[in-house]
């Protein structure tokens, strides 16, 4: 499965990675974050951009974090952390006792 390959399947929804598909299935008590970078060295800014246009169809109310600094982030979770860890902290949610 070559990078060629998965980049085609993410831009057609299709392949391994038919993501845009399950979105409607997300039940709405589910908080969504997004995580992309526009430096992503496997799946490009356009396509992040094209994904979270089909989540914000079906649920308005997701989050997303576009990282634009690191080199080939694709794989540089770190760069991120911060505004993730921020997200976080600032939903309202059930702790599971």
């Amino acid at each position: 499965y070559t990078l060629s390959r998965v980049q085609k399947d993410l831009q057609t929804n299709g392949g391994l990675f038919p993501t845009s598909q399950f979105i409607p299935h997300i039940p709405k008590s589910t908080k969504i974050l997004m995580v992309h970078s526009f430096r992503d060295n496997v799946v490009d800014g356009y396509v992040g951009k094209k994904l979270m246009d089909v989540i914000k169809t079906h649920r308005p109310d997701a989050s997303a974090i576009w990282e634009d600094k690191a080199p080939k982030s694709h794989q540089n979770y770190t760069c991120r952390m911060p505004a993730v860890l921020n997200f976080i902290s600032s939903q309202s949610l059930n702790r599971l006792a």
